[in-house]
């Protein structure tokens, strides 16, 4: 099988996921952005995640001009881009210090929330502290929920005793993602208030700038460990209060 036929039919599993996801703005950045990294694949030229990127927010910016103001897209795109430039770098620092396998999905998971707390900030949400142990707990879900419920899908067509089983079996990961969201949302102080609109967005950026400089530095870890400690232990008195202990 050459290579255009194996695009091919990728191609086609990819627009049936689309079809089946629903054609969301979040859902649409992937989709043409796996699409041109199919067409790379195909010409046999190198797949370049950040170019294309930027070339998927051209293509649908200038088909639908609407998108440029989602909420959804804008905060697709950049947790995209945050996973392409930052995480990279953040695992193999990370790894240095830990299991591969935790900093992994901590420099994924970090590296999501950094770029999107901003946005987040200037549509009028507060930052939370729960972001990132929540979606490191969610990651491992989502792979096999996404999975099952395509093949539950597809086994509909044909044979509806198997959908139902596959669609039960997806319903346990599913489950799983539904807990963490619930517990995360109801862990008291898992969010602060912050100064809402551009203004808010931009002195957000400026301290995760200088939150960033400082952990570069053994003097920034050591007092950043300890602000995270003192956060962690206020935290953990609120919740004791609040369930009665």
């Amino acid at each position: 099988m050459g290579p255009w036929l194996q695009a091919g039919w990728v191609a086609a599993a990819l627009f049936g996921f689309v079809v089946l996801a629903r054609p969301s703005p979040s859902v649409l950045r992937a989709g043409v952005m796996g699409l041109i990294g199919i067409v790379a694949a195909g010409s046999g030229r190198p797949r370049l995640a950040l170019p294309a990127l930027a070339a998927s927010v051209l293509v649908l910016v200038l088909v639908s001009p609407d998108l440029a103001r989602s909420v959804g897209f804008t905060l697709s795109v950049s947790a995209t881009a945050g996973l392409v430039i930052l995480a990279p770098g953040w695992r193999d620092a990370l790894a240095g210090r830990m299991p591969r396998w935790l900093a992994e999905p901590l420099a994924v998971a970090a590296a999501a929330h950094v770029v999107c707390s901003p946005l987040l900030v200037a549509v009028g949400g507060g930052v939370s502290l729960v972001a990132v142990p929540a979606n490191m707990l969610a990651e491992a879900a989502v792979a096999p929920a996404t999975i099952l419920g395509v093949l539950a899908t597809v086994a509909a067509i044909v044979y509806d005793p198997l959908a139902q089983a596959l669609a039960t079996l997806a319903g346990v990961p599913c489950g799983w993602l539904i807990t963490v969201a619930d517990v995360a949302a109801r862990v008291p102080g898992a969010q602060i208030s912050w100064p809402d609109g551009p203004l808010g967005a931009l002195v957000l950026v400026a301290v995760t700038i200088v939150l960033l400089v400082a952990v570069r530095r053994r003097r920034g870890r050591r007092v950043l460990a300890v602000l995270s400690a003192i956060v962690a232990g206020v935290q953990l008195i609120i919740i004791s209060r609040s369930a009665g202990i």
